[in-house]
């Protein structure tokens, strides 16, 4: 769970959010996008959070790339996601029109509606990159029932309203850390578990490669599609240049080796695979402000234990 802020800081940043809703749900959808991007790279320009950090995170992934290439990445990233910010607290003003800016090919509905038809649950798994929210609404449009699974924010009021957007539209909300039973009750129940697998897991996740280093990845998507006979689809989002969102549904390739175990770890490391490949291809719209490899394995940190003493 993220570490709550003080109130005081909290309702400041609480009412900001609202003030910039109110101007933004007056504005062209379009027109409001663009405010976003803008936004995004002023926070880029003059606050600089983490820019440092994404920049160095970029160049251990893309050790071939130079600096004057991660700086303008890390750009295009505080920009992307700027757009992200007003697509979200938007949402329930975006969703009427929502197949104006977000696309999925044809391919991708005939699949889903395939697979559906087996009646045992899907994860539709992702990773924060193009929009990973939207595309819920979507879905429920098209006469899905969908769960999202969303990781606390630091602004429990923020937070709050959120998920109050994603309600808004249909989506059937849980946080993560504590919606475990509920998933498992959703997925008998042949829903869609719209859930992320870029983020670190801490010591609870399992450690797969990603861009070339050991990352804590959470291991439950893999558990329970094992354990009750669910199925994966991969959800590639991305930005196109328009700025509009284009979506693909895929079919996760693994075969079973018949270990529990072993299948988790390697159904995990697929979906990985799967994500990084997606990133590399698009790196500019990935959150690279993440610590996404804080959780080390035990034996690196035995290891440097036995080096500092």
């Amino acid at each position: 769970m993220a570490k709550q802020k003080n109130k005081i800081q909290a309702a400041v940043e609480l009412g900001l959010v609202k003030a910039l809703i109110a101007i933004l749900g007056v504005l062209p959808f379009r027109t409001a996008r663009r405010f976003g991007g803008r936004l995004g790279v002023f926070f880029h320009d003059v606050v600089g959070i983490r820019v440092k950090h994404a920049r160095a995170e970029l160049l251990r992934a893309f050790p071939d790339k130079t600096e004057q290439w991660a700086a303008r990445t890390v750009r295009q990233v505080y920009r992307h996601f700027g757009m992200v910010a007003v697509e979200q607290v938007l949402m329930p003003k975006m969703n009427p029109i929502i197949e104006n800016y977000v696309h999925v090919d044809q391919a991708s509905v005939e699949r889903l509606r395939e697979v559906h038809a087996k009646n045992r649950g899907i994860f539709m798994v992702s990773c924060h990159m193009g929009n990973w929210e939207n595309i819920m609404g979507l879905m429920i449009k098209k006469g899905y029932k969908i769960t999202g699974v969303s990781a606390n924010q630091a602004n429990e009021g923020i937070d709050a309203l959120l998920d109050r957007n994603r309600e808004a539209v249909g989506v059937e909300v849980m946080k993560r850390g504590e919606a475990a039973s509920g998933i498992v009750r959703a997925v008998k129940n042949n829903k869609i578990i719209a859930t992320m697998l870029d983020q670190d897991a801490g010591s609870e996740g399992v450690f797969v490669p990603f861009f070339g280093r050991l990352a804590s990845t959470s291991r439950g998507v893999a558990t329970i599609t094992l354990r009750l006979n669910a199925i994966v689809m991969l959800m590639k989002t991305w930005r196109d240049e328009n700025d509009d969102i284009q979506v693909r549904l895929l079919d996760m390739d693994y075969v079973s080796t018949g270990d529990f175990q072993e299948d988790v770890v390697g159904m995990t490391t697929v979906m990985t695979a799967n994500i990084e490949q997606w990133i590399r291809e698009r790196p500019g719209q990935w959150l690279w402000l993440h610590r996404r490899w804080k959780t080390r394995p035990p034996e690196e940190q035995a290891e440097s234990q036995a080096f500092a003493g």
